[in-house]
């Protein structure tokens, strides 16, 4: 698979940080493995608002990151850490998400030793959170993937 080596050149030292503090069992998810399939264009002048790091323990989360819930939800936590000046979000499963969110783990794809959660699972969880919180940036993000899926074959 080709990738968008500018991102993953942005990106490694922190998954690099993030493997040596926490170890390898994390997945990469969210808009990440977008911008490393090129699905969604991300160059020299792309801002990254954060990588997402899915996790299946709290317990290796850094202590230095900080406690945050997404859209107010005491239910949807997350841990957020600035690596090398990127915004980390890591977190674990949340109520409700018990069926979708193990699907990261499955069948990841890897980079130089880092899983990416591949993209039949990121169309299905962008499908799941354009659904459940209407974001904009979910909805286009969910037209892109279906765009490349369409290209592709």
């Amino acid at each position: 698979m080709e990738i968008n080596q500018y991102f993953f050149d942005k990106i490694e030292p922190v998954l690099k940080w993030l493997k040596e503090k926490i170890g390898n069992d994390f997945v990469v998810f969210g808009s990440g493995p977008l911008y490393l399939m090129g699905v969604v264009e991300f160059g020299e002048n792309s801002a990254l608002n954060d990588l997402d790091i899915a996790i299946k323990d709290l317990a290796v989360v850094p202590k230095e990151a900080k406690e945050v819930h997404f859209r107010g939800d005491l239910n949807q936590k997350l841990f957020k850490i600035n690596i090398q000046g990127i915004d980390v979000d890591m977190g674990a499963v949340w109520p409700g998400q018990e069926e979708i969110f193990p699907k990261i783990f499955k069948d990841p794809f890897v980079v130089q030793d880092y899983k990416f959660a591949n993209l039949q699972i990121c169309l299905e969880w962008r499908e799941y959170v354009a659904e459940k919180y209407k974001r904009e940036k979910d909805i286009v993000y969910l037209t892109k993937i279906k765009e490349f899926i369409k290209n592709k074959n």
